[in-house]
């Protein structure tokens, strides 16, 4: 969904830019300040389907009987508009289908609809201009975030995420409840409900860290990490930009 940003002189971040920076400093610099564009890969363009489909699901916009048609027309709008690196046709078509046997299998499992949807949201926070997009928010202003993935996530990994407390913390909350639904690409698909519970501490250790990333920014610190599991074509599309021996 479509809505006005805040235009302001006063650094800016949000939960991607954050988890950017941290994966590779040199990919921010790259995406966020050089702002060179590079084509989507698949997975990416999966993802942004299955986010739009569930949008119209939560929002009342689908019936059951619609999500085959529905997802057919979300994957022609976007790949109207999107260059798709190195992606053939039958794996497209591949994709496409695995996107409504997931999807037809998630709705069954009748998942409470949260009462705001795909909502942005900034607030300032120290001389930071916090903002952000919620896949949902429901009235007792728990959230909930709807992930795509290749494999299970492991039970401990909710915990360590830091798009909970950075939510959290856009929303000037110390008592949340943060819900993960994943989506996952299986041969058969599964599902996994995960949530972690976002207090006073996790917000307070988020901005700092918050404050530190900014710094880093501002003093124009960045560095490629050659020797992480990221830096590599199929996790980075700004690889051949980059010097990656």
């Amino acid at each position: 969904m479509e809505q006005q940003k805040l235009e302001t002189e006063k650094p800016v971040m949000s939960y991607s830019k954050l988890n950017t920076y941290l994966t590779c400093s040199m990919k921010y610099k790259y995406k966020y300040i050089d702002k060179i564009e590079a084509p989507k890969s698949l997975s990416l363009l999966f993802g942004t389907v299955v986010h739009n489909v569930i949008r119209a699901w939560n929002i009342g916009n689908l019936e059951p009987t619609q999500v085959k048609e529905a997802t057919t027309a979300i994957w022609q709008e976007q790949l109207n508009k999107t260059n798709i690196e190195n992606a053939l046709d039958a794996i497209i078509t591949a994709s496409m289908d695995k996107s409504i046997e997931l999807l037809d299998g998630y709705f069954k499992l009748d998942r409470p609809k949260p009462d705001g949807t795909e909502l942005y949201l900034t607030r300032e926070a120290d001389g930071i201009v916090l903002e952000g997009y919620i896949d949902g928010i429901f009235k007792d202003g728990n959230l909930v975030d709807y992930k795509t993935s290749s494999y299970r996530w492991k039970e401990e990994r909710a915990g360590v995420e830091l798009q909970p407390s950075f939510y959290a913390l856009l929303l000037d909350s110390n008592d949340l409840t943060f819900y993960f639904d994943i989506l996952i690409k299986t041969k058969t698909p599964t599902y996994q409900l995960l949530n972690i519970h976002i207090t006073n501490s996790d917000t307070t250790n988020t901005l700092k860290l918050v404050k530190t990333i900014t710094q880093c920014i501002q003093n124009k610190i960045y560095y490629p990490i050659h020797s992480s599991i990221y830096c590599n074509p199929g996790f980075c599309e700004y690889y051949g930009t980059c010097y990656c021996p």
